[in-house]
């Protein structure tokens, strides 16, 4: 493990797929309990399900996020702005051409997110709040 989240608890929302379910695996991995948030509650229970399966603690959660109500139940969290990811639905030509134009000369994934987000829920990120962070492989910088 590179960072140890025993004992952590993880509500990640929309991870029920895609880049979503990418970061509620990545943290479960370093040993949080994962809180695997979807609108769909079929898609939240197969997410924490396959989840379970590879090792993770992990529970379904589904709520709207939209809800203040179900949503306010104290959460610190801090914001990822997200460049190009490669599970994008657009023409694979235009992906590789996209990339190219990205410094770090690839588009980013969801293991790229889990890792941050492992980074921002570790212990030796505990003075790190508020903050808006740009994943973006350098793009915002050109």
């Amino acid at each position: 493990m590179r960072f140890d989240l025993s004992g952590r608890v993880a509500l990640v929302t929309g991870a029920g797929r895609g880049i979503g379910l990418g970061i509620a695996r990545a943290l479960g991995d370093q040993g949080a309990t994962v809180l695997v948030n979807d609108l769909d509650s079929d898609r939240a229970d197969g997410a924490a399900d396959a989840l379970r399966t590879a090792g993770v603690t992990a529970q379904a959660v589904p709520f709207d996020v939209t809800d203040h109500d179900a949503v306010n139940i104290g959460i610190t969290a801090n914001t990822v702005a997200l460049g190009l990811m490669d599970n994008v639905a657009v023409d694979e030509g235009m992906l590789a051409s996209i990339a190219r134009g990205v410094p770090v000369g690839r588009l980013g994934s969801a293991a790229d997110v889990g890792a941050l987000c492992i980074d921002l829920a570790s212990s030796e990120a505990s003075w790190m709040t508020g903050q808006t962070i740009e994943l973006d492989g350098g793009a915002g910088t050109t």
